[in-house]
């Protein structure tokens, strides 16, 4: 009768089309199988309290819940505080859980008023594979596989499937080749089960190599639901021996026997791959053809038979016996034809009397040591062009002193060279007067601006000839040379001398010339009347010639 009681208000609230707002703990739920969960549809500014509340599983089993209300034999409990909440606690999911989940929620308004709202989430049972298993040309669940590599299929690839059966949630594969990852991408399909539950399987294109022969494929699966117990059992792997024929293996090296003696008995093995044994082959010597296991109609040459070297599954060994050498078995080269099932192959080999050389030197190598040198010297005489450019590192106080150097040397010659060009001006009149007033005659019909102007350049070229003399002082003194010295000032007369004779001679001009007066070069106690202003440089006094 409660029932019946509950179902009727449930039918009026929605009948009625007034709404509450609900908000759940979580839309989307994923969880693994036998793990626990909870769902909360929450009622939101609720004046009074929730008055009902169920569940619809995604079978369409409809739970109402109550304060401790149970269900399943308690797996299904009501879960939160019941007055503002709806919820429901889960136990031991099973696959039943998947699918959609509805919350309803109803609760009265301060008119009395029912009000209802609906929320859903989406529950994932992670469920594992039931079983993986391979397939190989219809083939399922191989425990070996034989591929015949002969020649004519050289290359080609073969599909090989990983089925991981009836799971829900999709799972990763990943390849195994012996102990080796495989960098493969196999393609997944998904498949529908009749028990609700989905196939998903992986393929891989494999491509046979005679180096796989013996070694296992492997498929190996994770998912999230996949216990320990069951990872340990190896419930999520399938693999399969791979069992590879191939043809003798061809070798582009001809095969060199060393430590040979002229005209004894000498015997060479030679080695190579295939699968299965070889049926036959025959050595070739100078033209002279050796079946295996047997001599020559000369019994010179003499053949072993088919050996397994070292007890290697495809790995083979004959050998061949010279009773005694010749100088012409040393000349050329030989071969050996090796044949089974799947194909042939030939072998090259050359004799030697004379001891193996020493490995050759890797020209490779070789080549990238010097490149590798060349690149350090390039960088080194960059960075060298670059410090020097920039004045950095031990660079950094050579260019100060060659910018000092250049400095001084341009001062220097800048200051003889305002030296000689004032000699040959007015100079000769400034002295005379004492006071600069060859300057001031020859502005005097300048206004006052040009004044000034005369001014600056009579203490200009007074101070240019100050620094001329001083440095002849100091190269004189530093000579210690007081003859030398005079003798250049003799040559200097004799020269001013013979300008003047030139001038006398009809060659005039408007240039004067000065004559230096030796008393005062060599005292240097005289001074001159030519003076500047806060100026304390001693002069030598300039006689003009008449």
């Amino acid at each position: 009768m409660d029932n019946k009681l509950i179902f009727v208000f449930f039918a009026s609230v929605i009948l009625s089309g007034v709404h509450s707002e609900v908000r759940l703990n979580k839309e989307t739920i994923s969880v693994n199988k036998d793990d626990n969960y909870n769902m909360v549809c929450e009622a939101i500014n609720l004046k009074g309290i929730i008055k009902a509340c169920a569940w619809i599983t995604p079978q369409g089993k409809t739970y109402i819940l109550w304060n401790e209300a149970t269900y399943e034999a308690g797996r299904i409990k009501q879960f939160g505080n019941a007055d503002k909440e709806c919820g429901i606690s889960v136990n031991r999911a099973d696959d039943i859980d998947n699918g959609k989940w509805t919350c309803q929620v109803t609760s009265i308004d301060e008119t009395n008023n029912a009000i209802s709202e609906t929320k859903s989430v989406d529950v994932t049972v992670a469920v594992p594979p039931q079983k993986i298993q391979l397939k190989i040309d219809e083939n399922f669940s191989p425990k070996d596989y034989n591929f015949k590599m002969s020649q004519d299929k050289k290359g080609e690839a073969v599909s090989v499937d990983c089925i991981a059966a009836e799971a829900i949630v999709e799972p990763e594969f990943q390849w195994f080749l012996g102990n080796d990852p495989l960098n493969a991408v196999s393609k997944v399909n998904t498949a529908d089960n009749e028990s609700g539950k989905k196939d998903f399987t992986a393929t891989l294109q494999y491509y046979p190599d005679a180096k796989h022969d013996g070694k296992e494929l492997r498929c190996q699966v994770t998912h999230p639901a996949y216990t320990a117990a069951q990872k340990q059992k190896k419930e999520n792997i399938a693999q399969v021996a791979l069992k590879i024929q191939y043809p003798p293996q061809p070798s582009q090296t001809v095969m060199k026997h060393y430590d040979l003696n002229v005209g004894q008995a000498n015997t060479i093995r030679m080695h190579f791959q295939a699968n299965p044994q070889p049926s036959e082959g025959f050595w070739t010597i100078n033209k002279t053809k050796i079946q295996i296991g047997a001599a020559d109609k000369d019994n010179k040459y003499r053949s072993g038979s088919f050996v397994a070297k070292d007890g290697v599954q495809g790995e083979w060994e004959v050998e061949l016996t010279i009773k005694a050498l010749a100088e012409a078995d040393t000349k050329g080269t030989h071969s050996l034809t090796i044949q089974n099932e799947e194909g042939s192959a030939e072998y090259k080999f050359e004799l030697y009397k004379g001891e193996q050389p020493p490995p050759a030197a890797d020209s490779n190598s070789l080549t990238v040591g010097i490149i590798v040198i060349i690149v350090i010297i390039v960088v080194i005489i960059v960075l060298v062009i670059v410090a020097r450019a920039k004045a950095m590192l031990c660079f950094a106080g050579m260019r100060k002193g060659e910018d000092d150097s250049e400095q001084a040397m341009d001062k220097e010659g800048s200051d003889t060279e305002s030296a000689e060009n004032g000699s040959t001006k007015g100079d000769t009149k400034d002295s005379k007067d004492g006071a600069n007033k060859g300057a001031d005659d020859d502005n005097e019909d300048g206004g006052e601006d040009n004044h000034d102007d005369a001014k600056k350049e009579k203490t200009s070229v007074a101070t240019k000839m100050s620094n001329f003399f001083t440095a002849m002082r100091k190269s004189v003194n530093s000579k210690g040379n007081k003859e030398k010295y005079e003798q250049t000032e003799s040559e200097m007369k004799l020269n001013d001398g013979d300008e003047k004779k030139d001038l006398e001679g009809g060659e005039k001009d408007d240039i004067t010339y000065a004559d230096l007066d030796d008393n005062a070069l060599s005292s240097g106690n005289r001074k001159s009347s030519l003076t500047v202003e806060n100026e304390q440089t001693e002069y030598a006094e300039i006689k003009p010639s008449h």
